[in-house]
């Protein structure tokens, strides 16, 4: 697939595989065996959940059931429509310029997906075409507008929120368990790009001197020292010295979630599970005004993501595995 802003795209679909319900032992070496592949990864890599509602047609099905089975099937109809049920596609795909690479960078995720113990199948032909073109709603025959809160798309209105601030504090595999397993349709993707040591340092060193300007500032002026400069000038400090001993890759992350809504009084119902889903993984989100249908594109991989994102090492962005 070639995507709007010229990039190759190739998609790999995972088995659906819950982390928390491994040994620690299996889930050390899930972790171990994904932080192998960013570690060694030279491309765009996109991890993407989607989170669908079951829609059942508007007719039952045909043909001469006897009464018993079409009692059952209207009863299970009701029962869908009344109490949404959803399910999740799990994908993993490289953004690249080349062909030759992306085969490469393809078939080392597959391996190291494996190796973690996730099955993964490349999607080719009509599965490939079916599964982007529902990733952003069939964008090329749908008529959308890009409003400040949200976007149309056809039918269909989206919201996006952007991560804005990573947790506080250490956190395990499996973090953002709250936000994928959140109730409602949405669009979930982590874009992670290697960067190198150097622009890396380089970033940190900056970030230091601003936190490091706002601690003198505050003690010149007798304030109550706050807790987030404190805590993001450690994360920081904690990030040089990984790097600076070689026991992590520096990249770039970002995390992009979607909200979906058939109408404004559905939308905002899913946007606010959204927020509080980001609340409960520690996590900060902004909404991201005026970039809703360009977050759409890039929660199904087909664009680049919004906003200057996170700098990480390859053991935090393992855990990121959704």
């Amino acid at each position: 697939m070639v995507t709007p802003d010229g990039l190759l795209l190739g998609v790999l679909l995972c088995d659906e595989v819950d982390l928390l319900a491994f040994e620690p032992w299996r889930r050390e070496a899930a972790i171990d065996s994904l932080e192998g592949l960013l570690r060694g990864l030279s491309a765009e890599l996109v991890l993407t959940v989607r989170v669908r509602r079951h829609r059942l047609d508007a007719e039952g099905p045909e043909g001469e059931a006897g009464a018993l089975s079409s009692a059952l099937d209207l009863h299970w109809r009701d029962r869908l429509a009344s109490t949404p049920t959803l399910h999740r596609r799990v994908a993993a795909s490289i953004r690249h310029r080349d062909l030759a690479e992306l085969e490469r960078e393809l078939g080392s995720v597959a391996t190291s997906l494996a190796a973690a113990g996730i099955p993964a199948r490349r999607l080719a032909g009509t599965e490939l075409r079916e599964h982007l073109c529902d990733a952003a709603l069939d964008l090329p025959r749908l008529a959308w507008v890009d409003e400040p809160q949200q976007a149309w798309v056809g039918e269909r209105l989206a919201r996006v929120a952007v991560l804005d601030r990573l947790p506080g504090g250490s956190v395990d595999a499996g973090w953002l368990a709250a936000l994928i397993r959140a109730p409602m349709e949405c669009d979930i993707a982590v874009h992670l790009i290697p960067t190198s040591r150097r622009l890396a340092t380089g970033m940190l060193s900056r970030r230091m001197r601003h936190l490091g300007a706002h601690q003198l500032l505050e003690a010149d002026r007798g304030l109550v020292p706050d807790a987030a400069v404190e805590t993001g000038l450690e994360a920081a400090r904690r990030l040089r010295d990984r790097l600076a001993r070689n026991t992590g890759r520096p990249l770039r992350l970002w995390l992009t979630a979607v909200a979906l809504g058939d109408d404004p009084v559905s939308l905002e119902a899913a946007w606010g599970r959204l927020r509080g889903a980001f609340s409960a993984s520690l996590g900060g989100c902004r909404p991201g005004h005026f970039e809703h249908l360009g977050g759409l594109l890039a929660a199904g991989g087909l664009g680049p993501p919004p906003g200057p994102g996170k700098l990480v090492d390859s053991r935090a962005a393992a855990s990121c595995a959704p």
